[in-house]
C-alpha cells in the first residue's frame, strides 16, 4: 500500500516554490528593467549642457557613468578605446571615481570629473548609469538615453548617435540599462535592500 503525501508537506513545497519564484523574479528585475533618464527638457541638463556647449560649432556629449557599475566600466572600456570625437567636446562624469580611474580617462584624452550622486541628480536630472546625452552645435539637448538596446550590451551606440544628432537626424532615446546612481532610485527599485 502507498503512502500519500501528507498535506503539511505539499504546503511546504508550494510555498519553497512561491518563495524562490520570487526572489528570482525580484533580483531579475533589476537586470530587466530601465532606469529612468532625464527629460531632454530637464532645465537641470539644459542648463548644463549650454554651460558645457563650446559653442563653436562641435557637439557636446556628457557621458555618466557610475564606478561600481558593470554596465558603466563597459562603457568606460569602449571610451578609452576609441578616444574622444575631434567633432565634439566629451566629458566624462564618473560618480564616485576613484583617482585611477579619472586619470585613465584623461590619458585617453577627455575631459574627466568625479562626481558625488547627489551632485549629478541636482546638477544634471540623473540618477541612472552609464547615461549618455547629447547636445547639438547650437547647445539644444538632442539625445538623453542609454548606449544600448539591452543591459550590457556588447555595442555601444554612442559613435551612431552623436553621428545621427550631427547630420540632424531625429535620434531616438534608447533604454537606460545599468545602475541607479541616487539612494532614492535605488530604494525604489530595491525597497527590501537585497541588491546593494
Amino acid at each position: 500500500m502507498r503512502r500519500r503525501p501528507l498535506p503539511f508537506g505539499r504546503l511546504l513545497l508550494a510555498l519553497w516554490g512561491a518563495g524562490a519564484l520570487s526572489l528570482s523574479a525580484y533580483l531579475l528585475g533589476s537586470h530587466l528593467l530601465a532606469l529612468p533618464a532625464p527629460a531632454a527638457a530637464d532645465p537641470r541638463l539644459v542648463q548644463s549642457l549650454a554651460t558645457l556647449s563650446p559653442h563653436d560649432g562641435r557637439l557636446t556629449l556628457v557621458h555618466a557613468l557610475y564606478e561600481s557599475c558593470r554596465c558603466s566600466q563597459n562603457v568606460l572600456a569602449h571610451l578609452v578605446a576609441r578616444g574622444p570625437r575631434p567633432d565634439a567636446r566629451e566629458l566624462v562624469l564618473v560618480v564616485d571615481g576613484e583617482d585611477t580611474t579619472l586619470r585613465r580617462v584623461r590619458e585617453a584624452g577627455f575631459e574627466a570629473r568625479g562626481i558625488a550622486p547627489t551632485d549629478l541628480h541636482d546638477r544634471y536630472g540623473i540618477e541612472g548609469a552609464p547615461l549618455l546625452a547629447i547636445a547639438d552645435a547650437r547647445g539644444g539637448v538632442r539625445y538623453v538615453g542609454g548606449y544600448g538596446d539591452r543591459k550590457q550590451s556588447p555595442v555601444v551606440r554612442d559613435v551612431e548617435l552623436a553621428d545621427r544628432v550631427a547630420r540632424g537626424e531625429p535620434v531616438e532615446a534608447l533604454p537606460l540599462f545599468g545602475c541607479p546612481t541616487s539612494e532614492a532610485l535605488r530604494s525604489s527599485l530595491d525597497p527590501a535592500g537585497v541588491v546593494r
